[in-house]
């Protein structure tokens, strides 16, 4: 448990999860041993910080082993035996693990959006609004990350997850696939570029 929690806390206050060559030598080999301990929880917080610096490198991740491990034990977390006679008696699906992913892919697209002045004050608290005001001359705020669309981050996960052994079978996996195809399609910028990835998947030629 305290390798864990050191683990964790390398991952979340060091290089190690914050800098893109050490992450690559030793960050994704932790975040494996992590998942491997059954932290999925805290293996999400950390690829909530980590993935954006691969969102215009997606094969530097893909090409990880312990990148990979990692994604793949939060898709099979749910799984278990005991998991398994819990949801056979009701247990809505999806199951915690997959949720918090979900969630965290999702709250990274829309962190790629560029909102209005108006629908951004709907989501800010007071003091947050008053921050804000600083920036009312102007008819559009600055995204996140510094991208002008969601295309990067909704392109990353597709590329990443695609990479995973019977993606397209593993409900867990098309799970956060829907919320990306979700996003993109709403999102004029990002549709032609979803639509051209899945072409180049199942080779179709138009």
């Amino acid at each position: 448990m305290f390798l864990c929690a050191n683990t964790f806390s390398q991952l979340q206050g060091t290089g190690l999860g914050h800098s893109m060559p050490l992450i690559c030598q030793r960050g994704f080999d932790c975040l494996e041993r992590l998942a491997s301990a059954g932290r999925f929880h805290q293996v999400v917080e950390c690829l909530n910080s980590i993935a954006p610096f691969f969102f215009t490198a997606p094969k530097e991740a893909s090409s990880s082993a312990g990148f990979c491990a990692s994604l793949l034990a939060l898709a099979e977390a749910e799984r278990s035996v005991f998991r398994k006679a819990r949801e056979f008696v009701g247990e809505e699906f999806p199951g915690k693990v997959v949720e918090d992913l979900g969630n965290m892919v999702q709250k990274q697209v829309l962190s790629y959006k560029r909102y209005g002045f108006k629908k951004l004050l709907m989501h800010l608290c007071v003091y947050e609004v008053y921050l804000v005001a600083q920036w009312r001359n102007r008819t559009m705020l600055p995204s996140r990350y510094g991208f002008d669309s969601s295309t990067p981050v909704i392109l990353f996960w597709m590329k990443v997850l695609t990479k995973l052994p019977s993606w397209n079978s593993s409900r867990e996996v098309l799970y956060v696939m829907n919320i990306l195809c979700e996003e993109a399609f709403f999102d004029k910028s990002c549709f032609e570029p979803v639509m051209t990835f899945f072409s180049d998947i199942y080779e179709v030629r138009t």
